[in-house]
């Protein structure tokens, strides 16, 4: 048996082995040969030996921040590139996509500067931010006004 660690101290300690050999009671190590010479004719070799076996163990082990940081982060690209897909899927790929365009954007028209109207898709979580910064504005000005 070959045992190998570097393992300890985030992988700081030197490295070390550990060989150990073993006769295992019962394993005598025999192959029988056969060799055909024609049809008839055949020879037997019986051959007796020592059959020799390595089994490794091996404990390798070191901490990488810069690795950590990587997985994290491409964890993270893929789960935004999952929801994206999900997203074009439901708004331009299935049966019942009005549904799910209506629940997520809110549409509203706009006049252009050539007097024509353009409706523009928004994100419902945009505009609930934006009335909330609205509403907060408006209570700052009515605070202003009472106080003059």
């Amino acid at each position: 048996t070959i045992t190998y660690s570097n393992v300890g101290n985030l992988g700081t300690i030197d490295a070390y082995y550990h060989i150990r050999a073993i006769r295992v009671p019962g394993a005598d190590y025999k192959v029988n040969e056969i060799i055909k010479i024609s049809p008839t004719e055949r020879i037997v070799r019986r051959r007796f030996g020592i059959q020799i076996k390595f089994f490794q163990r091996v404990k390798i082990a070191r901490f990488s921040f810069a690795a950590l940081l990587y997985h994290i982060i491409s964890g993270l690209g893929l789960l935004q590139l999952a929801t994206l897909v999900v997203d074009l899927i439901a708004t331009y790929g299935v049966q019942y996509r009005h549904y799910y365009t209506n629940a997520k954007y809110a549409l509203k028209k706009i006049k252009a500067s050539n007097g024509q109207h353009y409706i523009k898709k928004k994100a419902l979580v945009k505009l609930n931010q934006q009335q909330q910064h609205q509403q907060q504005h408006q209570q700052k000005q009515k605070e202003k006004e009472k106080e003059q």
